[in-house]
């Protein structure tokens, strides 16, 4: 699917899958305050910020890191396939300060009758500390994907759960605006996301991640080369190693041929 330029969004599914890769690795506790600042798509919504920028990579989405920078309560949500059985959701806000993009995790939430550790997480005033959220992406459900630039302006992925656990009472925020509806449908991850003690980057593989923008602003794709050093490497290392092994025979014979004149030489 190309680029969109619209959020909240209308999906369809056709079951087909994708092979992606989400690996996440957040810290076991982070600090966050209130924050007015938000993009114009999640006005009306809550939002908290991490205390400190963070530029320490905590997602990994195919071959793009991201780092972690606050959570928001919303109204604002995207629907795949009408599936619509909540009024809030909980988005995972991610940066790529290199490559100036976003990652969100959309994250349904039940309707609850009594308040919750969101609620009570967003309803205090002042540094708020969130306690390990690993925790509330599942680790057994399959998620969509797709990239917009509907919410800031930004190039954005967006990683959607339909499958609801997490539970908040409702809140007053603002009613969300009537989604766009695409024609093209949305394809599922093979595989749930994976969470790791250390997020393990692809650089670890000795390949280097180029990436290369067309500098009129459009929606064009971007695309990605991969260049390994370790092939130039290799490749040197077996062309020199042919030239000393060639050397070092022919230093073995020079010395052998030396030894028979000079025994040649000692029996006259």
């Amino acid at each position: 699917m190309s680029t969109l330029s619209t959020f909240p969004n209308k999906f369809r599914s056709d079951g087909s899958t994708r092979k992606s890769n989400l690996t996440y690795s957040f810290a076991a506790s982070v600090d966050l305050s209130q924050n007015s600042t938000r993009p114009p798509k999640l006005e009306g919504s809550k939002y908290l910020s991490v205390l400190v920028p963070n530029q320490i990579a905590n997602v990994l989405f195919d071959i793009t890191e991201y780092s972690f920078q606050g959570l928001y309560i919303t109204k604002q949500k995207d629907i795949v396939d009408d599936i619509n059985t909540s009024s809030h959701s909980l988005l995972i806000e991610c940066k790529n300060y290199v490559l100036d993009t976003y990652l969100y995790i959309s994250i349904p939430l039940l309707d609850h009758n009594e308040d919750t550790e969101i609620n009570t997480l967003f309803s205090k005033e002042g540094v708020v500390t969130l306690h390990d959220l690993n925790h509330y992406i599942s680790l057994d459900d399959t998620y969509y994907s797709y990239k917009t630039t509907g919410v800031n302006n930004k190039m954005a992925t967006f990683i959607l759960y339909t499958h609801a656990v997490l539970k908040i009472k409702p809140m007053s925020l603002s009613a969300s605006d009537t989604p766009t509806t695409q024609d093209l449908p949305l394809t599922i991850s093979e595989s749930p996301a994976l969470k790791v003690s250390t997020l393990t980057t692809p650089y670890a593989n000795n390949e280097i991640y180029i990436n290369c923008e067309p500098v009129d602003e459009t929606n064009s794709d971007k695309s990605v080369f991969i260049i390994k050093p370790t092939e130039k490497m290799n490749r040197f290392i077996q062309t020199s190693g042919s030239y000393f092994i060639l050397f070092f025979l022919m230093f073995l014979i020079y010395k052998i041929i030396q030894k028979m004149r000079s025994n040649t030489n000692s029996y006259l």
